[in-house]
């Protein structure tokens, strides 16, 4: 992990927008040791499955199993933000690449911007698709808060308002 937040702050890194599961998913890919983020996504699943850790609601998917990828960009984003200067610019950095690489697709509605939830997709994710951050799921939890009881309560095919940041 830690070479992994090092590369980050260095820039050596890149997120990309690459086909997984059948869709396209945000990725983090390290430039200073290639299968750091991979090796990692693999132990955060298993710790999760094991319970050793704590996940967050909003980075379970729709079937309940954990997106370990978002989860590696939440604790990579959490790392950075409580560092130094230098670290918090590269946050920011790594939260404009994320909305940078975004495939994602919207429909405006009377002005009003709806994402429609798909296998694989935690709130968290999707967060992270339009705000660069992981974070920032509280602010589609609560726009849509008749449609969804928890975090971890997305259905795949449900329309959701995704409000401005």
């Amino acid at each position: 992990m830690r070479m992994l937040t090092e590369g980050v702050v260095a820039g050596l890194y890149s997120v990309t927008s690459e086909n997984a599961d059948g869709g396209t998913r945000i990725a983090l890919n390290s430039r200073n040791a290639a299968s750091t983020a991979a090796e990692l996504e693999g132990l955060l699943a298993q710790a999760a499955a094991n319970g050793d850790i704590n996940v967050p609601e909003s980075i379970n998917t729709s079937d309940g199993s954990v997106d370990s990828q978002t989860l590696l960009f939440d604790l990579v984003q959490q790392s950075l933000e409580e560092g130094s200067a230098k670290e918090v610019a590269a946050a920011q950095e790594m939260r404009r690449r994320a909305f940078a690489a975004s495939a994602a697709k919207t429909e405006v509605v009377e002005g009003k911007r709806f994402y429609t939830v798909e296998a694989g997709d935690s709130l968290a994710y999707i967060s992270l698709q339009f705000y660069g951050s992981t974070n920032a799921y509280e602010t589609i939890f609560n726009a849509n808060r008749s449609k969804i009881a928890s975090p971890d309560q997305i259905q795949i095919g449900q329309r959701l308002l995704i409000p401005e940041a």
